[in-house]
């Protein structure tokens, strides 16, 4: 019994600590062959879903961002919307932005499944820039399928870090 507790007395601190790291969706990651560019990744998910296996990579023709979107378990009401990425150079300015639709256009309620997206920017950012990914509840243009918009209200971008 008193082996459990100390058990217990240690893995309490251990969990807590993981889940304040894991949400908090800040990582630094290398765009490109040869360390390009190095960029910042925010990942700001709502409530009831979250980002996952996000990919940021620089080529000779522009920035490449896909990952994948799930629904957190605790939450069954979730998932149409569309995926607003914004570049914010190391001055604080937008330097790109841009909207997407995930596919499927429903994030799945069944098992590990999510929904996916991927979007292309014409430009390599500048070292220190942040690549912000929000998951924006408003809908996008009627009958968007994969593809970018401009959603007019593009949250990435009006985000403030925290």
């Amino acid at each position: 019994m008193k082996d459990r507790m100390h058990f217990g007395a240690f893995l309490q601190p251990v969990l807590i600590s993981v889940l304040l790291v894991l949400p908090a969706g800040c990582t630094l990651k290398s765009a490109g062959p040869g360390g390009r560019a190095v960029v910042h990744v925010e990942r700001l998910a709502d409530e009831g879903v979250y980002f996952h296996g996000v990919h940021v990579h620089s080529g000779d023709d522009g920035l490449v961002i896909s990952g994948e979107l799930k629904r957190r378990y605790t939450h069954v009401a979730a998932g149409r919307g569309h995926v607003d990425v914004a570049v914010i150079g190391p001055g604080g300015d937008v330097i790109g932005k841009v909207s997407t639709f995930y596919v499927p256009k429903v994030i799945s309620t069944r098992g590990p499944r999510g929904s996916y997206f991927r979007v292309h920017l014409p430009f390599s950012p500048p070292n220190g820039s942040v690549v912000r990914i929000v998951h924006h509840r408003r809908s996008g243009p009627a009958g968007g399928v994969g593809g970018t918009f401009d959603c007019g209200a593009n949250a990435a971008a009006g985000h403030r870090s925290r």
